[in-house]
Formats: C-alpha cells, structure tokens, sequence
C-alpha cells in the first residue's frame, strides 16, 4: 500500500502499444518483448486461467526452449514487482495470483481498455439503431477514442495476438463506419467524405465505406463525383477481387441517379416549436445522484455558496477537473437539480471527442435548452439588440425566434466575432431578468469556436448573474483548452475544484446506493482498495 493505505488502481491498455498505468505511479515500464507478451496474453484473457502449456505454445510454439516453464515463472515474477511495488515479497500477489495450471490477471475486465472499447461500441450502435443520433455519435466517439494505434501488432505472429487484433480491428472499423453514419445524418457530410476518402485507401474493400462516401458527396451536392465513386469502387472491387458492387451499393446509384428524396439528410434531433406567447417550460426534475455524490459534502457546499451568489446578482466561473469517471457529470447534474430548484435557468451541453467536431456543438445544445427553460418571448426580448445570432449558430433554431436574422458580413473574421458577441451578450441580459447557470461537460474536448466562446462569456460573468461551469479531464486536455484556462486565471469570482478518489466512508455509502444494502465495513475495504474511490469503477465492480 502507498503511505494513504490504498492500494494503487492500475489499467491496462491494448489498443496500440501494450501499457499498465497506475493512478499512483503512471505509465509502468514493463521491460522485453517476451515479458510484454506474458502480460498482453494475461491481458487478453482477463478474468481466466491461462494455463502453462498455452503459454508456451502462444509465445514459441514449436521451438519453446528446454527452460520455458523457468522463464515464464521469471517473467511473472517481475511483472508482480513492477505492477505492485508496495507489495510485501511475502504477501500473495493481488493482480497476478497464482491459479493452477497457470496465472490470471485478477482485474475488473473495466480496467482493460478492449473490454471499455467493446461495450462502449455495442452501445453505439444500438443508439444509433434507435435513432438517438446525437448520444450514438458521442459513445462511438468515446469508443474511439481508445485506439492509440494497431492493436497487438507487436506480437505478431503469435496466435493470440492475430485472433484478438482482427477481432477488434473489425469492431473498430465497424464502429467507425457506425460513426460517420451518425455524423451523415447530423448534417456533417463534408467531414465524413474528408474521412471517407482517407479509410478507404487503407479498407478499398468496404462496401459501407464506398456508400457513406457517395452519399456524403451527393449531400454535398456533388451528385457528379458521387456517381464517380462508385464507379471507383465497381472497378476496384472487379479489378482486384472479380466481383460486381453488392445490392446495397448498386442501390444507392440507382438512388443517386434518380435524385431520390430518401438521401436528403433526416431532420436534426427534434426540439419544440413554439411561439413567442407560450409560457417557458417549467424545469424538469432531475432527481439526485446518491451513488456517486456520496463524499462530495464539501464540494456541493462551494456549489451551494456560488448558486446562492448569482442569486444576489453575483457571476461565477466554476471549474471542475478530474480524471474519468471520477463523478465530474454526475456532479454538474446535481448543480443543474438545486439550481432549477433555486428558479435559475439552467441550459447543459457536452462535447464529443471527433476527428472534425462540429462547430460550436456543446452551444447548440446550451442554446436549444435555454429556449426551452426561459422561453421563446424571453430570449427574444434578450437577444433584440443582435438579431437572430441564434438561428446563425444553427438553422433548427432559426425557427424559434421570431427576429430576423443578422445581414451577411463577407470579412469572416468579423463575421464569427459578432456571433460570438451577439451570443455573449445576449446571454447577459437574459440573466437579468432570471439567473442563469450554464453547464459545460467534457472540456477537455471542446472544439476551438466553442472554446474561444466560453472564453469570451467567462469575461462577461462579473457584469450579470451567470454561473458558468465547465467541467474536464485533467489528463487529457488539449492545448487550446489548457491555453484558455492560463488566460481565465485571472477572472474575478473563479473557483476550482479538483474531485478526488472517495475515501473509504464514502465508498461504503456509494456501495450501499448502488446495492440498495448495507456492506459490511471490510467488504467496502476491499472496494476501495479495488478501485481507488473512483466511482465509475466502483459501479462496474459491484
């Protein structure tokens, strides 16, 4: 155990290069090819007994050395004392123990990033079967994001390393395809016929790929190359294989050719309608988070003091940081429940790691559930001053406020800046009238508009009665969010707050949430030890 008593949680990645990372140590040198291969092995059949002889057949097949048993027997021994370097000699190991006829790499599967990857990839794609395009596009995105590169490569030829990799290269490429088929049908087809074109001279033989790119063309309104890609695809798939198109893809022509109403895009995600004389919405219950506020006592009574501020007119800046699924959402839904409770309007968005985001995305989502929350009459009255700035940041909400939009500005740069001012602004004087609380999940991945943006309001905050809070992940920012925040360091009535692992307490409390039963004290010992009072893993666990 480290000097808190609590016994490091490590992970364990595949997707790219074989990696352990301790939440205490980071990155662990795991030594040679051979010990790698030990671990990658284990890795792969997490949970279950990998016995002796598969061992040796895996890592040498046919020419395995007089000493292999002794040489396995080492490696495990030094990958026991690089994974667990607080461990007595004495003590039986915890994450490679012993079990006849061989070891196991005794883990919960959530700590595997295949097994993250894996779920979070199915999930996707029953989203996207159910149509809900914008959550589908935000798990498959989160999927993803996982692969640092090849998956096992550097064990090639040994068997596990072929089997596993091509299973989970096709899962990737089949959750990709799953991806851009929801980007297609959320009005992004530049970006998937940009993507498009770059998989498929690595994949020429996907058929989906072929598909998604013409129709990404054709909604394009590039009907012309669209019509050209697919006689691409026809010639590579006769050329080099002797093969026609499949039905799919010679009916996607035919759909081309003929103009069909059934490519144009579906409409976006539907959001009410209503005029200006209808009353806002009332805000929505959103109950409380027991399982994963449990320990966040001192925490929800900063929040508590900022949300009492704003009502006396007073804006915030709040920033909440930690690592994932340390409970950073779990906590901004908590804000969003007392702050409806206290009559505040508050509007949430989220960003999606992507390679091309869309533009302004966690904004639209703000924008779309302010109208909803304060109600069509008053975001005209707020945004009088600068026109229909919201319909500019996306035409399905053009229709919801009845101004005009602004003229066209042909210099784009002044263009984006008053945008960017006339969304500040009036955002600032619907706070007036009713406080307002804005709340920014996954930061870390914010797209630069998006960021500049929240830069901009941030500076806004001391002239109203907003609270802006944005929460992300510390080990995984990137630069222009890390550059924005040096720039906010400044800004009067910021407050930071870092999330923690749960200490014990807080963990049997969590435990007894999610089980609906009291643990005994020793149980949540060893839940805690297990996970590291992260409550993601704590969940999964139990």
């Amino acid at each position: 155990m480290n000097a808190a008593g609590r016994i490091p949680h490590t992970s364990f990645r595949v997707l790219g290069s074989v990696e352990a990372v301790s939440d205490t140590a980071g990155l662990i040198d795991l030594g040679g090819l051979k010990q790698r291969a030990v671990l990658a092995l284990l890795i792969v059949n997490v949970g279950r007994v990998v016995s002796l002889d598969r061992f040796v057949s895996e890592l040498w097949d046919e020419d395995a050395p007089a000493r292999a048993t002794s040489s396995l027997q080492a490696y495990v021994s030094r990958l026991r004392r690089l994974l667990e370097p607080e461990r007595d000699p004495r003590q039986r190991s915890r994450l490679l123990p012993t079990r006849p006829p061989g070891w196991l790499l005794a883990v919960p599967p959530e700590a595997v990033d295949a097994v993250r990857f894996t779920r979070l990839a199915a999930e996707g794609r029953k989203l996207l079967q159910e149509r809900q395009l914008v959550t589908a596009w935000q798990v498959l995105g989160d999927a993803l994001a996982l692969w640092r590169g090849p998956a096992l490569a550097e064990f090639l030829p040994a068997p596990f390393a072929r089997a596993e990799g091509t299973r989970l290269e096709e899962l990737r490429l089949t959750a990709t395809e799953d991806r851009l088929e929801a980007e297609l049908d959320l009005g992004q087809a530049a970006a998937v016929v940009a993507e498009t074109e770059a998989l498929l001279t690595e994949h020429p033989y996907r058929e989906r790929l072929w598909a998604q790119l013409m129709l990404g063309l054709y909604r394009c309104g590039r009907q012309a190359d669209a019509l050209a890609s697919y006689q691409r695809a026809r010639q590579r798939l006769d050329i080099d294989l002797g093969i026609d198109p499949g039905a799919d893809l010679r009916r996607l022509e035919a759909l081309v050719l003929s103009q069909a109403t059934e490519l144009d895009p579906p409409p976006l995600p539907p959001i009410s309608r209503r005029g200006p004389a209808v009353a806002a919405r009332p805000p929505r219950p959103v109950p409380a988070d027991r399982s994963q506020l449990a320990g966040r006592d001192d925490v929800l009574a900063r929040l508590d003091a900022v949300l009492a501020a704003v009502q006396a007119g007073e804006g915030r800046l709040v920033l909440v940081r930690g690592s994932a699924g340390i409970g950073k959402s779990a906590l901004l839904r908590e804000v969003a429940r007392r702050s409806a409770a206290r009559g505040a309007a508050v509007a949430s968005g989220s960003c999606a790691e992507a390679d091309t985001p869309p533009v302004l995305w966690p904004w639209l989502q703000v924008f779309k559930e302010l109208v909803e929350a304060a109600g069509p009459e008053a975001i005209a009255t707020a945004f009088t001053p600068y026109g229909n700035v919201i319909g500019l940041l996306d035409r399905s909400l053009a229709g919801l406020v009845p101004l005009a939009l602004p003229e066209p500005v042909a210099d784009l740069e002044l263009s984006r800046t008053r945008l960017f001012h006339g969304l500040a602004s009036g955002l600032t004087a619907l706070a007036a009238s009713q406080p307002l609380v804005v709340l920014l999940d996954d930061m870390h991945w914010a797209d630069a508009a998006s960021i500049q943006l929240f830069t901009l309001l941030a500076r806004h905050l001391t002239t109203a009665p907003i609270v802006l809070v944005a929460a992300y992940r510390d080990d995984n920012m990137q630069a222009a969010f890390g550059r924005a925040l040096d720039q906010l360091a400044t800004v009067s009535g910021m407050d930071e707050i870092t999330l923690p692992g749960l200490d014990r307490d807080a963990v049997a409390v969590c435990v007894q949430a999610i089980a609906r039963r009291t643990v005994a004290p020793e149980v949540a010992a060893v839940l805690h030890a297990r996970t590291g009072g992260n409550p993601f893993f704590l969940g999964e666990l139990v």
